[in-house]
């Protein structure tokens, strides 16, 4: 099994060496692709989820306030997201 897998790669090695245009537009392709995924998934992260962190943690300390417990009795939400 490891020899035909060898033998597989042998040839589609010598293959694409043979076909250079090819290889070498497969490999932009590919390579274009990944960095646009990339640099999408960056952008919907920083516009969607990184703000969701923000307004979660504000309404955290907001319900803190309210909440009767020893330590959230005197909190004020904007000192206790400025401590983040």
């Amino acid at each position: 099994m490891l020899e035909t897998l060898l033998t597989d790669l042998r040839f589609s090695a010598r293959s694409l060496r043979h076909s250079m245009g090819f290889t070498s537009i497969a490999v932009l392709s590919l390579a274009l692709g990944i960095g646009a995924s990339a640099a999408l998934f960056s952008l919907v992260d920083a516009i969607f989820f990184r703000p969701l962190v923000a307004v979660v943690l504000g309404a955290a300390a907001a319900l803190a306030c309210y909440v009767p417990s020893r330590r959230a009795a005197r909190i004020d939400p904007a000192a206790a997201l400025r401590r983040e």
